[in-house]
């Protein structure tokens, strides 16, 4: 009975949000021209700087003008071509500007040369890569100490792949905050994945626990969101949403709903086991939260 009570409120409170306005097709052809294409649309020629960007506060996405986004429909980059490229990219360098080489018909050695003349950047987005594949994916995490947003989606990376970089060279998946990439975005990895970091929060109420595991993450972003959850904690003890743990960093002078969650944590709330059995990982790092309401404390 708890457990339908409970899948009523959550259909009920997905329900209430039936009002909220959906971003129009136009904003998300704007921002991703390659996925929404809207019939009748010119293209827009940028200004004189050779791009644009928006003014959001947690990335800058850089439109790029008419001539060098036609290098996408190419089959191979011309030297001359590379050096244009770069410049684009150069001209648009800002601690939060994505470095957009997704869709280029770039060879790795291209890619690579092209983030050596970047050097310090933060956000890297080389989807639809197929240059990009799991040698390449680590050679950037290796050389990059200070990037922590990357996008392979639809590059020749696959699940076992990143399970057995994970497993060989963990240490490199311990500042990266972002990784998007189809194996993050159910909540479902295999039980044998390495995990990198847990939360977990036990109670006297049902269901009794609750875990949340990050298979990456960045030690700024940990900290800030493990103190997030830890002052939202009632003197109810009821459970906090540990989701908090998987959002991105907040940078100074941005607000909560500017931050971002690009990764669905691991959830254990369908296991039926003894709750204690699952409070020591053997790998990793972990939290562990216990609120005893009957001698009302929150141990950690």
């Amino acid at each position: 009975m708890a457990q339908i009570s409970h899948e009523w409120y959550c259909l009920e409170a997905i329900a209430n949000l039936d009002d909220m306005p959906l971003i129009p097709i136009a904003t998300l052809e704007k921002v991703w021209p390659h996925e929404y294409v809207v019939a009748g649309d010119e293209p827009q020629d940028s200004d004189a700087s050779g791009l644009e960007t928006d003014t959001g506060a947690t990335a800058q996405l850089v439109i790029y003008p008419t001539e060098i986004d036609a290098f996408r429909r190419q089959s191979v980059l011309s030297a001359e071509n590379m050096t244009r490229l770069t410049a684009v990219l150069k001209g648009a360098a800002h601690p939060n500007a994505v470095v957009d080489l997704s869709r280029f018909p770039l060879t790795a050695n291209q890619i690579l040369s092209i983030l050596e003349e970047l050097r310090d950047f933060r956000r890297l987005d080389v989807s639809h890569s197929q240059a990009v594949d799991n040698h390449v994916f680590l050679h950037i995490l290796k050389t990059y100490k200070r990037l922590r947003w990357i996008n392979i989606l639809h590059c020749p990376i696959s699940t076992d792949d990143l399970k057995e970089l994970m497993t060989k060279d963990p240490q490199r998946f311990r500042s990266i905050e972002t990784i998007l990439h189809p194996a993050f975005l159910t909540g479902k990895l295999p039980a044998d994945f390495p995990k990198a970091f847990r939360v977990t929060y036990i109670t006297d109420d049902w269901p009794g626990y609750e875990h949340v595991t990050l298979p990456f993450f960045s030690a700024d972003q940990l900290v800030q969101n493990i103190f997030d959850i830890l002052f939202n904690i009632r003197s109810s003890f009821r459970m906090p949403s540990l989701t908090t743990v998987a959002s991105s960093h907040l940078a100074q002078g941005q607000n909560w709903f500017d931050r971002a969650i690009q990764i669905v944590p691991g959830r254990d709330l369908d296991d039926r086991s003894d709750f204690r059995a699952y409070v020591h990982q053997r790998e990793g790092y972990q939290l562990v939260v216990q609120a005893n309401r009957n001698e009302g404390c929150t141990e950690f």
